[in-house]
């Protein structure tokens, strides 16, 4: 009796040979490999490139899809400028450009009737002697002022949102092998900006309001009394370290509502419901702790960048003073706050990138840990992953 196997190229086989058999599959195979060694793809060039591709494909993701810890959340907020550098910093330098802008020009308007004023004012004291020379600031200059500050602050959140609207859906894509491109970052700005702008404008308006009561409350005993005794002054401090505490809260409470918003699809009232739902209990003195230490990282950082620009403004506006016998203030103030504006732009392009990966991955932490939201992101990292892979397959074939 023959086997009815026989060795290829062999007229017959042993009785007792045993067909060959075939080593099971590693589950640490690369399928297009696989396919280029079973279609006798020659190695060389092609090869290589071949291989670099399927690098390409399965490149680390930006965080791993898992309850992180501190140095991984911090490593995905700074992993972004090595990843995706240019379309990242092209959208932040778009949004921050316009309210610079915006901000300059309102900064210069606020700033024209003091600036003004002062002017008049040395100028008659350089040309009369032994006169009295009032160098107070009107009520009317004051208000002026202050409004200048209140709109450029409220520009400056509206471009932060705007800029985290943008981010937030880029670090979730590269987390999961789903590349965003910039127009999608721009589509996400356009859809999400302007809820996460008026979201950034209720919290705002919600610190300002906190702070406002209690400072108002601290300082009515001093009112109701005249200010006669000084150990009135304790409830005006305790209303100061109150406020300090209650802005903290919030800011703790609701900082994981832009990316809810703009990751969930939410209106910015649901918003703020979901950020206070994912930081109930104890989990908010972690948040607290993350976003702190994002928010000092961010501000050493932005103060090197513009500290830099603000000191040339500095020696600018000396030297322009100087030269002109101070008879050029106005010229002098107009350049140092174009020069310090500069400065402010480059930080704020730079830094809040950081600030807003930073955020999105803490809140992408929270889901994890508390609603095994990384079963959901690891099934589409795998779709993803199968479906590069089946094209780059089907192309090398």
């Amino acid at each position: 009796m023959t086997s009815p196997w026989t060795a290829p190229g062999s007229e017959g086989g042993r009785a007792d040979e045993a067909p060959p058999t075939t080593a099971p599959m590693s589950p640490w195979a690369d399928p297009v490999a696989d396919s280029d060694r079973a279609a006798g793809a020659p190695a060389g060039p092609a090869a290589s490139e071949r291989a670099q591709r399927r690098e390409l494909v399965a490149r680390a993701p930006l965080f791993p899809l898992r309850p992180l810890g501190l140095g991984e959340i911090l490593g995905a907020a700074t992993g972004l400028y090595r990843l995706r550098p240019r379309r990242m910093l092209v959208v932040s330098a778009v949004v921050f450009a316009i309210a610079t802008v915006i901000i300059t020009l309102l900064s210069g308007i606020s700033l024209v009737p003091m600036v003004g004023s002062l002017q008049a004012t040395m100028e008659q004291a350089s040309t009369s002697t032994g006169a009295e020379v009032d160098l107070g600031t009107t009520p009317a200059e004051a208000i002026a002022v202050l409004a200048g500050t209140l709109a450029t602050s409220l520009i400056s959140v509206i471009a932060v949102q705007v800029v985290t609207a943008a981010m937030a859906p880029l670090a979730l894509a590269e987390a999961t092998g789903r590349p965003l491109s910039t127009s999608g970052m721009w589509a996400s700005a356009r859809r999400h900006g302007p809820r996460a702008a008026l979201l950034g404008l209720i919290i705002v308006l919600a610190s300002a309001l906190l702070v406002g009561i209690l400072i108002a409350l601290g300082t009515l005993p001093l009112v109701l009394t005249g200010g006669e005794n000084l150990w009135l002054l304790l409830p005006l401090g305790l209303a100061v370290l109150l406020s300090i505490l209650g802005v903290l809260w919030l800011m703790a409470r609701t900082t994981l509502a832009t990316p809810a918003l703009v990751l969930e699809d939410l209106g910015p009232v649901a918003a703020l419901r979901r950020s206070f739902a994912l930081t109930r209990g104890r989990r908010l003195w972690r948040v607290l702790g993350i976003t702190l230490l994002l928010m000092l990282m961010a501000y050493v950082a932005m103060q090197m960048v513009a500290g830099v620009v603000s000191m040339v403004a500095t020696i600018v506006y000396i030297a322009i003073l100087v030269a002109t016998q101070f008879q050029q203030l106005m010229l002098a103030v107009g350049v140092m706050l174009v020069l310090s504006m500069l400065g402010s732009f480059i930080a704020s392009t730079l830094v809040q990138p950081f600030v807003s990966a930073g955020t999105t991955v803490l809140y992408a932490d929270e889901r994890m840990r508390q609603e095994a939201w990384d079963v959901e992101l690891n099934r589409a990292s795998r779709e993803r992953r199968d479906e590069d892979l089946s094209a780059l397959a089907a192309g090398i074939r």
